[in-house]
């Protein structure tokens, strides 16, 4: 199919496709309604080593050494970030009713390449909670971590978490993504129209255009007769100019006898040095106009001197 079969189809189906395409959209914005909000705050903290000398256990005097040590620890400290230890510390201090295992799965521990900072991130149901999660998740982590560093809780060990940037309260939900979702519902939804109206274009067998009676019968098409209820429903003859008068009484079978007037003229060039002698009109289906057409054209032909004779050929309910 090239572009203008897909613009026919669209033309076909237009309105069919755009239903479809907005009940995408609606599908998709119900979804978001019918889901949880879950909120997002975020908390950092950085790996340091003690080179004060008051470690408990260790003294570091360089700073070269204390920098190595932090870049080794923090890898462990993502994974520990991840423990149900520390979870259960945040559960302890925010009194939460909810296991260690459930609260571990709402919070994620990331370590920014090339440095010794850690990205806490948790979401909850409402913001508060989650800005009191991301900050009580970072003081566990560090209890842990000097847990693990000394065997004097009162002092520091040779590495400790120091927190810089507190969670701030997030103002808005993180999910679900309600303009993501649109679109996926609009694209989703284009995409099922799409696939609507070209199953409607392949098992439609109705001829809508005058380029679709070429294609489909190989023939041209020698005219296109205006549809008019009232003249094709009362059997009604064009005066014999050929509707080409302006009086109140003809002017509206004015484009009725253009159009008979130019089927005139392309049948006699059909063929120059052969003009067709006879025509047959036809037509499907009963009341589509056969008579009048032929009643008309014979009328046209007539107005320009040529001499006509019309023959009724339906023997069971003839009409002229």
């Amino acid at each position: 199919m090239d572009l203008r079969e897909y613009l026919r189809v669209f033309r076909a189906h237009w309105l069919g496709m755009v239903l479809i395409t907005l009940l995408g959209v609606a599908v998709a914005f119900g979804w978001t309604l019918l889901q949880p909000k879950v909120y997002t705050a975020d908390a950092s903290a950085i790996v340091q080593a003690n080179t004060s000398g008051d470690t408990g256990d260790s003294s570091l005097s360089s700073a070269m050494l204390g920098n190595s040590l932090t870049s080794g620890r923090v890898k462990t400290y993502v994974a520990l970030g991840q423990s149900r230890a520390v979870a259960e510390g945040v559960i302890k201090d925010l009194n939460l009713d909810v296991s260690a295992d459930q609260l571990v799965k709402q919070v994620s521990v990331a370590n920014t390449v090339d440095t010794t900072t850690l990205k806490v991130t948790a979401d909850a149901s409402s913001p508060e909670k989650a800005r009191d999660i991301a900050e009580a998740w970072v003081r566990s982590m560090g209890a842990e971590v000097n847990r693990l560093e000394t065997t004097d809780p009162a002092k520091k060990g040779a590495v400790f978490l120091s927190p810089i940037d507190s969670a701030r309260l997030p103002d808005a939900p993180s999910s679900p993504n309600t303009r993501l979702a649109l679109a996926l519902g609009a694209l989703v939804g284009l995409a099922v129209a799409v696939g609507y109206g070209l199953l409607r274009y392949t098992l439609d067998r109705r001829i809508r255009s005058v380029e679709q009676v070429e294609r489909e019968t190989g023939k041209p098409v020698v005219g296109t007769i205006p549809e008019e209820k009232s003249f094709t429903a009362d059997n009604r003859l064009l005066p014999f100019d050929g509707g080409t008068s302006r009086s109140s009484e003809s002017a509206h079978l004015f484009g009725i006898g253009e159009a008979m007037r130019e089927l005139r003229t392309n049948l006699q060039y059909m063929d120059v040095d052969n003009p067709p002698r006879i025509i047959v009109v036809t037509s499907p289906l009963p009341g589509d106009g056969k008579s009048t057409i032929s009643s008309n054209l014979a009328v046209t032909l007539a107005s320009s001197g040529q001499p006509v004779v019309l023959i009724d050929g339906d023997l069971r309910r003839p009409m002229v």
